[in-house]
């Protein structure tokens, strides 16, 4: 797969996705039905404890919106008459209620198993959805469809348990003290029975058991007799409602769940009640992000999803309300919904793909792994198939004909397409084994779409999708390159003569340029110049690869010779331009190197900054190799000067442009003499030394005492006679450099008296 394929796939993509969300508005005005309901009164006091309104579906551009309403009643109850209680009915009265924690226990923990927390709990939506999925494969699907509302579900089922755990526990405290206790005393304890009787009847109406979306609890009467019997153990009691618990449910589902046009990708929802219903916005709850405000003479809830949903959604919210579920289900009416459609009609033949491949292996991972790499396949085709055609339209164009066309399109091929092949079958392999032997099966049919839920939440089958995918992908392109260089053998084979001219030409000139390269190394190494590049270059073609190319020109020879001769030619280029700066700048850095060594007499490589880094050794050897005179030496990067003569001083300081000559002695003996341009000193000398002996007999007639130094000026030089240390030096000075030339003079003289 090239760079540019993927680039097309990509612009393929995006351009299918602009344009295929559509927002469709739904607000039917009419009144919500009521179906069914079912009333159940688990205590028998005549009052119903919770019930389930069923409402009748609402179906509108093919979506169908069904609500669900169910109850908890809440009662309050007083003792009308006292049984006389002894210390035995009390200890039936406890015995009750123990035996209603077993039997509840026993009803609860039914439940709990069935939803993934039998001897753990959680505190949050996604927490609780998690152990259910975990627990087994029916409550992981409803966990990917609606884990909102499963966890929330869940949170509800925790809390009112654990309520009906301590209003047990304080009833029974409560029973120690009923025979002593006053009436007040003995209705709240009824009380704590009457909250007990209210948590079941929640329990009851909790979606865990009455939506069929989850349906994972049964309806149980969580040993409901045992609270009624500890309840008249105490006395006679009347029992009156003091409100409700009301949950809503409102589900929006596709009726075309096949329909690759009408796939949901979001939703929002706005619901009303009544505000005789709810006055308070603010006591409606859920565990879903809802929101609620009053509008006139109604409340409106809204909430919004932006997940995409092969199923559909579920909204759902509590509230309390002293309103009797009659009058609240007759108050309900239809919703407005807002639903994000994605049309994803484009992949038709993905999905027949998918529905062909699945009839042959009853296999999603490897049904969908074939259906997408097949999609991209053909995208690759036509692809190259349209590059074909653009170049064979520009060749016939320029008359360059057919043959180039096909060149130009096929030139850049991958050549290994063996190993493409052999990769190919081994991720196929690999990806029938995982998808046939290690991914566990969905729990039902799946279509295209939902069949990608079900690869994402399932990691086995992830990976086997997506190595059945990569090797089909690979495979195409391994059996394409073959192709290509079958078509391109055979073009080439049309003008194989004029070709393999040209092309043993080339090897010739390969040959030439790699023994001017190793010439140009040999050379430029004898003057320590880098060649590295150069033998770096000399070594990546060694003479068998040579020889294999002159034994066969194929595509791919073709290439590898164009690569080497680009390689020596580069190879070459670097070291004449590297060769031509350094000549060109030697003057420049020859300076550079002279003033150093006058000031410090040693030069170290990584102080020639204005010479680059590759060049400074070679620029060191090569000063010292044209100076041999000065005694220079080469110590790891720097070289440094051993030896001082004093010819050698005298010409340094003239190279550096101090003075025109200069004339030293050591106990009346001449020990170097040295004028510009190699001139003779032997008249400056001598004159000299009777200048010396006229001044050294003056100063004794004059009584000056020793003589120190004598100065005398010309217009342009000035003649200078001192002495420093044990030396007697005379020197020819420029006469603007004075000041200069005499610093520099006494320090190199001293410095040849260190050395001595």
């Amino acid at each position: 797969m090239t760079r540019s394929m993927l680039a097309i796939f990509l612009a393929i993509l995006l351009f299918t996705s602009f344009g295929c969300i559509t927002e469709n508005r739904i607000a039917p005005v009419k009144k919500e039905i009521i179906q069914s309901r079912e009333l159940v009164d688990i205590d028998g006091d005549g009052i119903f404890d919770y019930g389930v309104y069923e409402f009748s579906e609402i179906n509108e551009q093919n979506v169908k919106i069904k609500r669900r309403l169910s109850v908890s009643t809440v009662t309050s109850a007083r003792y009308t008459s006292y049984e006389f209680l002894t210390d035995l009915s009390l200890l039936e009265t406890d015995g009750y209620l123990e035996t209603f924690s077993r039997e509840k226990k026993i009803d609860e923990n039914f439940c709990a198993n069935k939803i993934g927390i039998p001897s753990i709990s959680c505190i949050d939506v996604r927490t609780c959805a998690n152990l259910c999925s975990a627990n087994s494969m029916t409550c992981k699907k409803i966990a990917s469809e609606y884990q909102d509302v499963l966890g929330g579900s869940m949170l509800y089922f925790i809390q009112d348990a654990h309520d009906i755990d301590n209003a047990v526990f304080e009833a029974r405290n409560l029973v120690l003290r009923l025979r002593t206790a006053s009436e007040d005393e003995k209705n709240v304890y009824l009380g704590k029975l009457r909250e007990i009787t209210a948590k079941i009847a929640s329990i009851n109406a909790n979606p865990l058991i009455f939506h069929p979306k989850l349906n994972l609890c049964p309806h149980a009467n969580y040993g409901i007799g045992n609270i009624v019997n500890a309840s008249k153990k105490v006395g006679n009691f009347s029992t009156e409602v003091t409100g409700y618990n009301y949950i809503v449910t409102l589900e929006v589902e596709p009726l075309l769940k096949e329909d690759l046009g009408s796939n949901m990708n979001g939703i929002a929802v706005e619901d009303v009640i009544p505000v005789n219903v709810v006055s308070n916005p603010n006591i409606l709850s859920s565990h879903q992000s809802i929101t609620s405000a009053v509008n006139g003479g109604k409340v409106i809830v809204g909430w919004s999803s932006s997940k995409a949903s092969d199923a559909g959604y579920i909204l759902y919210y509590k509230f309390s309300s002293d309103k009797p579920p009659e009058e609240v289900a007759d108050s309900f009416v239809a919703p407005a919904i807002t639903i994000k459609t994605l049309d994803l009609s484009v992949l038709g033949p993905t999905n027949s793909l998918f529905v062909l491949f699945y009839g042959i292996t009853n296999n999603y991972p490897i049904s969908l792994g074939f259906a997408i790499g097949f999609t991209f396949i053909f995208i690759f085709f036509i692809y190259t198939i349209l590059v074909l055609a653009v170049n064979l339209i520009i060749a016939s164009i320029s008359g360059a004909g057919v043959a180039h066309g096909i060149k130009v399109a096929f030139g850049k091929v991958r050549v290994r397409w063996q190993i493409d092949g052999a990769a190919a079958l081994f991720l196929l392999i690999v990806g029938f084994y995982i998808s046939l032997f290690l991914t566990p099966p969905p729990l039902q049919h799946l279509t295209f779409i939902n069949s990608f839920y079900y690869i994402i939440s399932e990691p086995w089958a992830f990976a086997g999708f997506a190595l059945i995918l990569l090797g089909s992908v690979i495979g195409y392109s391994a059996v394409e390159n073959l192709i290509k260089i079958i078509i391109l053998e055979r073009i080439y084979g049309v003008s194989v003569r004029a070709e393999r001219a040209a092309y043993l030409k080339d090897i010739a000139i390969l040959k030439e340029k790699i023994n001017l390269l190793k010439k140009m190394v040999k050379d430029y190494a004898a003057e320590d110049f880098d060649v590295s590049e150069g033998y770096d270059a000399i070594s990546s073609i060694p003479a068998e690869k040579i020889k294999e190319l002159e034994k066969k020109m194929t595509v791919y020879s073709r290439a590898m010779l164009d690569d080497y001769l680009s390689r020596i030619d580069i190879a070459i280029e670097k070291l004449e331009q590297k060769k031509k700066l350094a000549d060109e700048n030697w003057p420049a850095w020859k300076a550079a190197i002279v003033k150093m060594l006058t000031e410090h007499n040693e030069v170290h490589a990584s102080a020639l900054i204005a010479i680059p880094e590759s060049l400074r050794a070679w620029a060191l050897t090569k000063y010292m190799k044209e100076n041999i005179e000065e005694g220079l030496v080469l110590e790891g990067m720097a070289i440094k000067r051993r030896k001082i003569s004093p010819i050698m001083l005298i010409k340094e300081m003239v190279s550096a442009g101090l003075i025109k000559g200069g004339i030293i002695l050591k106990k009346e003996n001449i020990i170097g003499a040295w004028l510009e341009g190699d001139q003779s000193p032997t008249v400056a000398t001598a004159l000299t030394l009777k200048l010396r002996l006229y001044l050294t007999s003056l100063a004794k007639e004059m009584k000056f005492g020793e003589l120190a130094s004598f100065v005398s000026v010309g217009d342009q030089f000035v003649y200078v006679t001192m002495k420093v240390d044990s030396y007697d030096t005379a020197i020819f000075v420029n006469k603007e450099k004075f000041k200069d030339a005499i610093e520099a003079w006494k320090k190199k003289v001293r410095m040849l008296s260190e050395e001595g």
